[in-house]
């Protein structure tokens, strides 16, 4: 019966450990790895009790997430992390950054939450981030993709556009 109940226990942990690591520690904005999706960032403290409420909310998340958005906390009271504090104005905390690439360039620009958010509020701004990071990089997609002529700070979408212009160049 011990034995049972030690695997349990193992398979228990082995399966919450995973789900931990989906949320990567940072000491500032500098430390993540961007792979091109849209990033949440979490300020926390360990003594901030909300923060406490708020982790395992962020950590599911994390895993329904996973491969689509990526993770990260920052804890407030590392030194290491006033610069992260400075740019995102981090006043209280728990915060939420949420941030998004609109030109596919790694140029990211972000919107933030104060205070606690329950589950659904928090994947309602993941789902409004991913819109956005999806949104407007393939609209600065189509917009590359559907001028097909430029001249001189003037760009054409069709080619009906720009063939009286080609006209001119070829002496007719």
């Amino acid at each position: 019966m011990k034995l049972k109940t030690f695997i349990s226990l193992v398979f228990m942990i082995s399966s919450v450990l995973p789900s931990l690591a989906r949320v990567i520690e940072i000491d500032d904005i500098w430390d993540i790895q961007y792979k091109k999706r849209p990033l949440i960032v979490v300020a926390y403290a360990s003594w901030c009790k909300p923060c406490q409420i708020y982790e395992p909310i962020v950590e599911r998340l994390s895993c329904e997430y996973e491969g689509k958005v990526d993770f990260y906390e920052v804890n407030v009271d590392n030194p290491d992390a006033e610069d992260f504090i400075d740019r995102y104005d981090v006043r209280s905390v728990p915060l939420t950054v949420f941030m998004w690439d609109p030109l596919g360039d790694a140029t990211l620009e972000h919107t933030k939450e104060r205070g606690l958010m329950s589950y659904d509020e928090l994947k309602y701004y993941i789902e409004t981030t991913i819109k956005k990071h999806h949104h407007e990089s393939s609209s600065s997609e189509t917009t590359s993709s559907t001028i097909l002529y430029w001249e001189w700070g003037r760009s054409y979408a069709t080619l009906e556009e720009f063939i009286p212009l080609m006209a001119h160049f070829e002496g007719k």
